[in-house]
């Protein structure tokens, strides 16, 4: 993967988000800076708008949220996505205060995210493919203190599935590439300077080995330097360093005794366990240790028993221990029993 420029985009700022709180539940600890001060904000860069007569009211920038991640000091970076405008990465507090906007440096309005996954700091890496626009792919790496935006090129792909980042800056990225008969799936390692250490090509499937990729759906970091592969065809999860070395596979259908019904993403837990989207159940997220035998099964709702409609699989897990969600509109926190208790950002 080669650097191609290297962007410092203008920097909106804003404290007009919107915490809503339901019920009697308290909203989140505040969460320490802990990677760089920014600076005081005036009104009109809070978003804080005059009302004739006096007063004020806040317009909110946190809406149309479609995917999400954490940075190491617990605050959430959003992709914000409208067909009406350019897409944005916000750096929002566990209480709804957005602390900066970064508007991504393209001009495509639409098509398929992966990510924002953290990368380290605050570093997140984002990508935007357009499966309407043969080959069209965008990869960004953004840092949402400075607002800094770098954007790479990833030859010999055609579309990123999946991206998740390491604490040193290096990337895993789950690509696609069109070929004659179909399409190959790629697993590549990237270093904090976008090279490539590696890269392992799907082959048949069928080969006999547990190291070969059949349909790789998802990929998630795991620990400090391993990568989980959920596969969505033969229902397992496949692990391997960040060398590229194959460790070990878990065979879901086995370990939750039950058939999985269409495993499609796959994100940390709290400790040393994984939680699974399933989208084709009742079950929408599997709660499961290190080993893959269940911990509990959880389907998002909010205080009225409605169903959360989960945007494209994203659960989070806080570095507090929380679940998260978005319903493609706000960031959602979930208890431990699925239910919607906080909410951050216009209502629908």
């Amino acid at each position: 993967m080669s650097r191609i420029a290297i962007a410092m985009i203008g920097v909106a700022f804003a404290v007009g988000g919107t915490g809503c709180q339901l019920a009697s539940v308290p909203p989140p600890e505040p969460v320490p800076p802990g990677l760089g001060e920014l600076p005081p904000l005036s009104l009109a860069e809070r978003g804080v708008v005059r009302r004739e007569g006096g007063g004020e009211r806040r317009a909110s920038a946190i809406r149309d949220i479609v995917q999400f991640d954490f940075d190491s000091a617990g605050r959430i970076c959003a992709l914000r996505s409208d067909r009406n405008e350019i897409p944005s990465l916000l750096l929002i507090t566990q209480e709804g205060e957005l602390l900066r906007e970064v508007q991504l440096p393209t001009e495509q309005t639409s098509g398929v995210f992966s990510g924002p996954a953290n990368t380290s700091g605050s570093r997140f890496a984002v990508s935007i493919s357009d499966p309407d626009r043969h080959a069209f792919l965008e990869f960004f790496i953004a840092d949402l203190v400075s607002g800094a935006v770098e954007k790479f090129s990833l030859p010999d792909c055609d579309f990123v599935e999946s991206v998740t980042g390491f604490d040193d800056g290096s990337v895993a990225v789950l690509s696609r590439k069109a070929t004659r008969y179909g399409s190959r799936d790629c697993l590549r390692f990237l270093d904090s300077d976008g090279g490539c250490l590696w890269k392992k090509e799907q082959g048949s499937g069928y080969g006999g080995t547990p190291q070969e990729f059949l349909s790789p759906k998802d990929i998630v970091r795991f620990g400090k330097d391993q990568i989980a592969v959920l596969d969505c065809v033969r229902d397992t999860v496949q692990f391997f360093n960040t060398h590229g070395e194959y460790l070990r596979t878990v065979e879901l259908r086995d370990r939750w005794g039950r058939d999985p019904s269409y495993p499609s993403y796959v994100t940390r837990d709290a400790t040393s366990g994984l939680i699974i989207h399933e989208t084709g159940g009742d079950v929408l997220f599997v709660r499961m240790d290190a080993d893959g035998h269940i911990r509990s099964e959880v389907t998002a709702e909010y205080a009225g028993g409605q169903p959360v409609e989960a945007g494209g699989g994203w659960i989070k897990c806080s570095p507090q221990g929380q679940l998260w969600t978005t319903d493609w509109h706000s960031l959602l926190r979930l208890s431990d029993a699925g239910v919607v208790d906080y909410t951050v950002g216009e209502e629908p």
